[in-house]
């Protein structure tokens, strides 16, 4: 905890590793997560979490993945799968999207911001932007 009133620390802030991690391991090969998972944005939607994460495959492509866990288990994760692909050849995001962030806007109404990787450039270079996506269900 931060003390507002000389901005210190007033304790040591200490994270304990889960013992079964990695609590979302990479998928088989040839599998849409086979090389790595990543990115992970966490929310609470009725009686379920949802993990929105980036998933790479053995091509080097990565999408934006979901798994759901119950409320009360928030470590036993189930993969659901891709919810969003690479864009087409010569888009911003025509290599990767990662870096997903989600926004229930309404309960029909669900926003996903994510970073578009072109696949043109190095390094930096090759995030031209942010994209965002609209879902009626999350």
């Amino acid at each position: 905890m931060v003390d507002t009133d000389t901005n210190e620390l007033r304790q040591n802030l200490w994270w304990i590793r889960d013992p079964a991690n990695p609590v979302l391991p990479l998928g088989e090969p040839g599998t849409f997560d086979s090389t790595c998972c990543m990115n992970p944005w966490v929310l609470q939607t009725g009686n379920e979490w949802r993990m929105y994460y980036a998933g790479g495959d053995d091509s080097g492509a990565k999408r934006i993945c979901l798994a759901i866990a119950p409320i009360d288990a928030p470590t036993r994760w189930a993969k659901y799968g891709p919810v969003l692909e690479p864009g087409e050849p010569g888009s911003f995001d025509a290599r990767w999207c990662v870096l997903p962030h989600v926004v229930q806007f309404a309960p029909d109404r669900w926003h996903l911001y994510y970073s578009g990787n072109s696949g043109v450039g190095e390094g930096l270079s090759a995030f031209p932007g942010m994209g965002v996506a609209f879902s009626r269900d999350g």
